[in-house]
């Protein structure tokens, strides 16, 4: 299972860059990618949908398309990747790194991270707790 930012966006080229990350997404990335993602955060399709405010019908249908994804659908992926592979960095196990974004937090006030990624906003509070973990400060 990729557990890398790259590999689970299925970006192409040599070092992942946030300009080169936002050219791909503007590009449209691939479909497959929705399946990576849930399969690496151990999520249920109903809260995959949610987090990227689509209706499970949806995301069904652009998980069995060919085409590639619409951009607000990537870039909700990207954040989604992104999250995931800083709870990987600061946590060291892919399993306690699922565990600690399907588990409510004290510091998001004993919300669920993976619930609270549905917003740019709420991303930045889960990737601001995970520095403070990484940094040792009480969260």
């Amino acid at each position: 299972m990729a557990h890398d930012l790259k590999a689970l966006l299925s970006l192409s080229g040599g070092a992942v860059s946030g300009l080169h990350v936002g050219e791909q997404i503007e590009e449209g990335l691939s479909a497959g990618v929705i399946d990576r993602i849930k399969e690496a955060l151990g999520i249920a399709d109903r809260q995959l949908s949610a987090t990227l405010g689509l209706s499970s019908r949806t995301m069904t249908r652009l998980r069995k398309s060919k085409r590639k994804l619409p951009l607000p659908v990537g870039d909700r992926l990207y954040r989604l990747a992104r999250t995931f592979t800083l709870a990987l960095d600061v946590l060291e196990d892919a399993d306690r790194a699922r565990e600690w974004l399907h588990t409510p937090q004290i510091g998001l006030n004993r919300r669920i991270p993976l619930e609270v990624l549905a917003t740019e906003a709420g991303a930045r509070e889960v990737e601001d707790l995970l520095r403070r973990i990484d940094l040792g400060v009480i969260a």
